[in-house]
């Protein structure tokens, strides 16, 4: 990765923990550890704006965006600025399990 290469000439470090993160996985683990996100925009053919947009994504509607990310070639979580979501509650964080 070439950040990686800049900073090693720079003399820096690079903390990037998401790269290299399978994102099917790791959007299912934030939801399966109580975070929940409403899509706020979308940029990407294969996502359903009428029916997902605005809305707090369920389980099922998690995996039906897995599954059109892997048929048109986008990131299921979004990270490459295929759409934008916005986390809405996250249990843990709030003292609940």
């Amino acid at each position: 990765m070439m950040i990686n290469v800049i900073a090693h000439e720079l003399n820096l470090r690079v903390y990037s923990p998401l790269w290299r993160k399978n994102q099917v996985n790791y959007l299912r683990d934030l939801y399966n550890h109580g975070f929940r996100f409403v899509l706020t925009s979308i940029s990407t053919m294969g996502i359903s704006p009428p029916r997902l947009l605005g809305k707090v994504l369920t389980l099922n509607d998690i995996e039906e965006l897995i599954s059109a990310a892997l048929k048109y070639g986008f990131n299921p979580a979004l990270e490459g600025g295929e759409g934008g979501r916005h986390s809405l509650l996250m249990h843990r964080y709030l003292g609940r399990e």
